[in-house]
This record gives C-alpha cells, sequence and structure tokens, in this order.
C-alpha cells in the first residue's frame, strides 16, 4: 500500500536517507538506488513523495521503493474551488 511522507535527510555522498511518513509512523531508509530507479538526481529535505515499503536486503526494517514525488499540497486551492 503506498505511504505519503516528506525527505527528512538524504546525503549523495553516502547514498541513502530517511523519510518521514505523513501517517506520523517512524522514518523510513531510502537508498540511493530507489532514488536513481524515480528517475531523481537526488532528494531534498522537505520533498513530498510517494512509495511503497519493501523488505530490506539485509533484513532489517523495511525501506522506501517505487518513489514518486509529489507536487506540494496547495491548501488555498481547496478553499477557491469552495467559494466559486
Amino acid at each position: 500500500m503506498p505511504q505519503v511522507g516528506r525527505v527528512k535527510f538524504y546525503d549523495v555522498k553516502r547514498g541513502f536517507g530517511f523519510i518521514l511518513p505523513e501517517d506520523g509512523g517512524e522514518e523510513v531508509f531510502v537508498h540511493h538506488t530507489a532514488v536513481s530507479r524515480a528517475g531523481l538526481p537526488l532528494l531534498l529535505p522537505g520533498m513530498r513523495l510517494r512509495f511503497e515499503l519493501r523488505p530490506s536486503r539485509h533484513g532489517r526494517r523495511p525501506q522506501a521503493d517505487e518513489i514518486l514525488l509529489l507536487p506540494e499540497e496547495d491548501d488555498g486551492a481547496e478553499a477557491r474551488e469552495a467559494a466559486e
């Protein structure tokens, strides 16, 4: 099941980072290979992503895969639509 979260940290030199799920769950590890498969050169703190959880190859906690960059939420758009 897809999850949505924001990038907490990503280190290009070390090739990994963490995503904070919007549902308040534990931070999720993200490896540079998942970022590359998504066609992204890197992740920046605060980027909003949709991702799937996959088992780690090393038997640790699940990690992010099938990453998709999401547009920023525009809270004003809903208010404008409701006013029309």
